[in-house]
């Protein structure tokens, strides 16, 4: 299937259009002086393609590297011709299409990764698992998801493996779209960190629980590179009114029914114990006394049946308020309705359950409204119809273009309720 895209002349139908914050991108590394960055070598990969791109937003952050490029301005995707999209996937490709020595050196977390002979320097911000930073000449920056581990590590099974699968990079590509859709729509100033594509690696990862033959292709996403804020990598406390802040954009958020915070990442479990409370997280008993513990029962409103207190996970780029600006949507979820404790952290050892913690039954804890929610979005046939795509992509069943189209049908399918600027 793969093959007969030759008969496909436009690139542009790889095209995922919508709005974007239109901020000035990053242009040198000194910007993460603050920081710090690891450098180290990657392995260029044979036969990465870009699957989806938002060209406007690339012509938006990068118009004079892309003018030398193409040899003249080009102001919207609109203007491109085909063989100017072309080469702006190649663009993308070669200065983004690689992978860290020790995710190239092994098999097991992935089929073998073919490999061009180049070389290229890359650097990781602070906890940074599985994403790097990378530059092309004038002054061009792209965070790139899905590259690997860190020299220091191995890929681990079954979730640290180092890499990013073709519906985790569809899913944050869609949901950032649905987020700022819903903060637009809302009247906040906030906004997504913006995607610029998705690039096909050419071989799958492998020992996959979530997926039923236990592999999938493996991607890349390529964002606008950011900073953050101190609070989110070093040793630096929230305090309360970052916490607050943080908290302000989960609950704006959950009038569409859409959450940062309600996965399970950041969850607390409160059971009854012979000295009144247990407080766990993923299973782990927490070792507070009992006077803290009597503190945390009456905080979260404890009444003697098991309690669940999701944290906010709520994800920013180093940005000032009200202009902030979010990111990493994958672990964002579509929900119906709320009813776990909201628990947002003015410590940075989040366990100590130090911070402000908002009850279903107070009048701030905001349930989605029927009218806004995008919570039946995983029930509708375009979104169904995304993932069979993305799997039927995967096995060679169904071409890049078809794929670009159930995407841009899912997401407008999902946000054609909402007003977006």
């Amino acid at each position: 299937m793969h093959s007969a895209e030759a008969l496909l002349p436009d690139p542009k139908s790889l095209s995922a259009r919508g709005p974007f914050a239109r901020d000035a991108p990053l242009t040198s590394l000194a910007a993460f002086d603050a920081q710090g960055l690891t450098p180290e070598t990657m392995a260029g990969v044979a036969g990465a393609r870009v699957l989806l791109a938002h060209y406007d937003l690339l012509l938006h952050d990068f118009a004079e590297p892309l003018a030398a490029l193409l040899s003249r301005h080009v102001p919207h995707a609109c203007d491109l011709r085909a063989d100017e999209a072309q080469a702006i996937d190649a663009w993308l490709v070669a200065h983004t299409a690689f992978v860290s020595a020790p995710q190239a050196a092994q098999a097991y977390a992935n089929t073998p990764i073919p490999l061009t002979g180049q070389a290229r320097t890359a650097w990781r911000p602070p906890r940074y698992g599985r994403a790097a930073v990378m530059g092309a000449p004038g002054g061009v920056l792209f965070d790139v998801k899905g590259c690997g581990v860190p020299p220091d590590e191995v890929p681990e099974l079954p979730n640290s493996n180092g890499l990013l699968t073709l519906s985790e990079a569809l899913y944050e590509f869609a949901l950032e779209r649905l987020v700022y859709a819903a903060l637009v729509h809302g009247g906040s100033a906030v906004r997504p960190v913006p995607a610029y594509a998705i690039v096909d690696l050419g071989f799958d990862a492998l020992a996959l629980a979530d997926h039923p033959d236990g592999r999938a292709r493996a991607t890349l996403l390529l964002r606008r590179a950011q900073t953050r804020p101190r609070c989110q990598w070093g040793k630096e406390d929230p305090g309360p009114r970052m916490a607050g802040l943080l908290l302000e954009i989960e609950l704006s958020l959950r009038r569409y029914g859409i959450s940062a915070s309600n996965c399970g990442a950041v969850r607390f479990d409160i059971v009854p114990a012979h000295n009144g409370i247990a407080v766990s997280r993923d299973g782990k008993a927490l070792p507070f006394d009992p006077d803290r513990l009597a503190q945390i029962a009456r905080a979260t409103g404890y009444a003697g049946r098991p309690l669940a207190v999701d944290g906010v996970n709520v994800q920013i780029a180093d940005s000032e308020p009200p202009c902030t600006r979010v990111l990493d949507f994958g672990r964002y979820r579509l929900r119906p309705a709320f009813d776990a404790v909201l628990y947002t952290w003015w410590r940075r050892d989040y366990e100590s359950l130090e911070g402000e913690f908002l009850r279903p039954d107070a009048p701030r804890y905001v349930q989605p409204e029927p009218a806004l929610s995008m919570a039946a979005l995983e029930a509708q046939p375009s979104w169904q119809a995304l993932w069979e795509a993305a799997g039927n992509y995967g096995k060679g069943r169904l071409g890049r273009h078809a794929l670009a189209k159930a995407f841009d049908g899912a997401v407008a399918d999902a946000t054609a309720h909402l007003a977006c600027d």
